[in-house]
């Protein structure tokens, strides 16, 4: 973590990151704790082709105070089977979702991308 990370991730290209957070929500995106984590993480959003959140589903409606990205860089959200029909409906919303841009994957309602 901290600047000497930041300067490494900002020559290095990924194809897919798969982020922990303490937060994830529809409006306010992912979140977490601490701000240099948060520095971090969004030095490696911005270099990776496909954001993959994962977050159980108390981390769903939450918000932390550092953020890491706007909803709008997710691509796909992995959670588990308590998450509620609500919960995923919310992270929809702001989609077509007969062509999503955001996937969440877990229990219930879910939406998977057409392969």
């Amino acid at each position: 973590m901290g600047p000497a990370a930041i300067d490494v991730l900002r020559d290095t290209f990924m194809d897919k990151i798969f982020l922990s957070v303490s937060g994830v929500d529809a409006v306010r995106g992912t979140t977490t704790n601490e701000s240099d984590e948060a520095l971090t993480f969004r030095a490696m959003v911005k270099q990776a082709k496909q954001v993959i959140v994962v977050a159980d589903s108390s981390k769903l409606g939450v918000v932390t105070p550092s953020l890491i990205c706007p909803i709008e860089d997710v691509h796909v959200i992995v959670t588990d089977t308590g998450a509620s029909e609500n919960d995923v409906a919310s992270f929809q919303e702001p989609w077509d979702t007969s062509d999503p841009d955001l996937t969440v994957r877990g229990h219930g309602p879910c939406y998977f991308p057409a392969d």
